[in-house]
């Protein structure tokens, strides 16, 4: 069965918009920041997750799973896009990071 639904109304983060990152290290318990997603979700249209390493990737991407579930009790659901992006670690140190976007919209 095919989805219908249409993202193309989704609202895109600007550089004038504060969108909240939610950092993620290897350490973070999945279900506990499922429910700070959630959480930032039903504040903000919108979020970045945010992660340095291929442990702390794989418990950011369980807890936008989890979110979800958490979301869809409550009649809404969450569409994410992941992409790289360069940040500054420490002065002078650039490092590659997972960022998802997570937006949230009505069933």
């Amino acid at each position: 069965m095919t989805d219908e639904r249409s993202f193309s109304s989704l609202p895109l983060p600007s550089a004038e918009t504060s969108v909240p990152i939610l950092r993620v290290s290897s350490n973070s318990p999945a279900p506990a920041l499922a429910g700070s997603i959630a959480k930032a979700l039903r504040k903000h249209t919108v979020i970045y997750v945010q992660a340095i390493g291929m442990s702390a990737v794989y418990q950011a991407t369980k807890a936008v799973i989890i979110a979800r579930s958490y979301l869809a009790q409550e009649g809404l659901d969450l569409v994410q896009q992941p992409s790289f992006v360069t940040v500054e670690d420490s002065p002078g140190l650039e490092r590659t990071a997972v960022r998802i976007t997570v937006w949230i919209y009505p069933l």
